[in-house]
């Protein structure tokens, strides 16, 4: 176990380095679990107390008991990492619990590690970027969500400094988003399959709930690695929305709004076939909403369900048509 231990810290710091060219000033405060699955007591920390401002926590070791956070805590770390160098760790956040990662990014594997973080109610706050399969491509990273809330916010001002600004599936490792419920907020933009040379794919499952992102929703960041949403319910607000060949997108029972008159954008990757609906090429409604000034995705549904969806008055949401 303290051998364990010791590598755990040598290549937390290797990592550390490796991320900003200098040390950040925290300590590495490790899970293990030794009391009970309470998170705010400090016997199941390896240091004895709970990580606070100045710590980076980390969960590590899947053969331990896994935190959970429950109704009534709210904690605070300087940064949150849910799986290092090992698979199998979790974070369970619970209906009136709250967790916040403050100055560096929550991460969701890491180092070669695979990590779960389940949301079924309660907040988890990412004040400086969320990451979701970090550093390595033998990384995993899942997320779980039935309830409660994702915030992400921005902890840069400096555009280099991207993992501290976006909520990134897939940096690396592969990376799956599976959500059935519940709210994410995202300040800036939202990305998938980042910038790993022969990187994994990341992965938006979504059948309820909301997606509202500030700003672009990329499908992938890298030219090089897949990545895909499958929209089979709820709704993902974004500002705008790009896509490259690697790219994909398919509705059944969800849709997608855009601000401003993105109908030529998105008719081009209907047209290329990175958006179908149903798994059908062409089988998309795309419109324009002049009143809010927004632009619509959806599959083409039936004609009670477009009633249900509360699309049938917008006569600018069309078909594409064909020659």
């Amino acid at each position: 176990m303290e051998q364990k231990r010791k590598s755990l810290l040598v290549l937390s710091l290797v990592l550390v380095l490796g991320l900003s060219g200098s040390a950040f000033a925290y300590n590495d405060v490790y899970w293990d679990g030794s009391e009970s699955s309470t998170w705010t007591d400090g016997n199941n920390w390896d240091t004895g107390s709970v990580p606070g401002l100045d710590d980076y926590a980390l969960i590590g070791d899947p053969t331990v008991t896994q935190p959970v956070i429950v109704s009534g805590q709210a904690v605070t770390a300087g940064r949150v990492v849910v799986g290092m160098t090992e698979h199998g760790s979790t974070l369970d956040v619970m209906t009136g619990g709250s967790i916040t990662s403050d100055t560096v990014n929550f991460t969701v594997g890491r180092g070669g590690g695979g990590g779960t973080l389940n949301i079924s109610g309660g907040d988890v706050i990412a004040n400086a970027g969320f990451l979701m399969g970090n550093f390595q491509t033998t990384t995993t990273g899942v997320v779980n969500m039935t309830g409660g809330t994702l915030t992400v916010h921005s902890g840069s001002t400096d555009p280099k400094k991207w993992y501290l600004r976006m909520l990134t599936i897939g940096d690396g490792g592969l990376s799956t988003f599976n959500m059935d419920g519940g709210a994410v907020t995202v300040d800036e933009d939202m990305w998938f399959a980042y910038h790993r040379s022969g990187g994994n794919p990341g992965y938006l499952n979504m059948t309820d709930g909301t997606i509202d992102v500030g700003g672009t929703i990329m499908l992938s960041k890298s030219a090089s690695v897949s990545s895909a949403i499958q929209l089979d319910g709820g709704v993902i607000t974004a500002s705008d929305l790009v896509m490259t060949a690697n790219g994909s997108m398919d509705l059944t029972d969800g849709r997608m709004i855009l601000d401003g008159d993105d109908t030529v954008a998105v008719w081009g990757y209907v047209d290329a076939g990175l958006i179908t609906g149903y798994g059908i090429a062409d089988n998309v409604l795309v419109g324009y909403d002049s009143r809010n000034d927004k632009t619509i995705v959806v599959a083409i549904p039936e004609p009670a369900t477009m009633v249900l969806l509360g699309l049938g008055g917008l006569l600018s949401l069309r078909r594409r048509r064909t020659n």
